[in-house]
């Protein structure tokens, strides 16, 4: 029992918030303002949407990609984006990927039928424009 009491800090690590008063990325307010990523590790795993479409891809080869979803912003579970086979949850909580320095603005949720990835994401002009510490 202790061993999992050890690990269990670790768990959270791949997607916590954090303490910092200052938001990161002071950018659009959708996703839908512009391109988006998210990532998440352990697997690794990434989803991009932009131009109408949602695309995700993991270390394993799998890939899904969705021209044709509905957005519907929800003040209790965040941004949702949901197409037939991809669901994306975004909410406005500062995320760690427990890998770098970096912090995202966004926690980031992707179910694929009962599949789940757990990750951080940001407007693509933050991958740009910030370095590995989250700093431009």
């Amino acid at each position: 029992m202790k061993k999992l009491a050890l690990l269990a800090p670790l768990a959270l690590t791949a997607c916590m918030t954090n303490a910092y008063d200052e938001d990161p990325y002071d950018g659009p307010d959708s996703v839908m303002d512009g391109a988006y990523r998210a990532i998440g590790n352990e697997p690794f795993w990434s989803l991009d949407i932009s131009d109408g479409r949602m695309s995700f891809r993991n270390a394993d080869g799998y890939a899904a990609s969705e021209s044709n979803f509905a957005f519907t912003p929800d003040p209790r579970l965040g941004d949702v984006y949901q197409g037939q086979r991809i669901r994306a949850t975004v909410i406005d909580r500062r995320c760690s990927d427990g890998m770098s320095d970096r912090t995202y603005p966004d926690t980031v949720t992707v179910e694929i039928g009962t599949q789940v990835w757990r990750g951080c994401g940001a407007p693509l002009r933050f991958f740009e424009t910030t370095d590995e510490r989250g700093e431009q």
